[in-house]
């Protein structure tokens, strides 16, 4: 009995793990990693389509860490990033536009 109960456990989180290795992306899950020797004080990204319009914030991102980010935005259809380094530098750019990717990676460095 305790076989069974073990097995049919394993079974069950072996096929929790590939269901969400596998799962479909609804949106994006941007990755945004800071490549440089600065505090990142602030990410802020905007994004939309004719019907929506949509802002995210995330604050403290420490050098030679990233943070993932769920958008609920197409692949492909870009969005704006604005970064606010320590030292009062910004950096402003057009992210993903034409890119299908829905798990992307993007270094940020001043």
């Amino acid at each position: 009995m305790k076989k069974l109960f073990f097995s049919v456990l394993a079974a069950l989180l072996l096929g929790s793990i590939a269901g969400r290795m596998s799962s479909p992306v609804l949106g994006l899950e941007v990755t945004f990693y800071n490549a440089s020797e600065l505090m990142i004080d602030s990410l802020h990204l905007e994004f939309g389509s004719a019907d929506t319009q949509s802002s995210i914030r995330s604050f403290r991102i420490a050098p030679g860490t990233s943070r993932t980010l769920a958008l609920n935005h197409n692949p492909g259809m870009g969005f704006n990033v604005v970064v606010s380094y320590g030292d009062g530098s910004r950096q402003e750019f057009c992210a993903l536009l034409g890119d299908n990717q829905t798990r992307p990676r993007i270094q940020l460095k001043p």
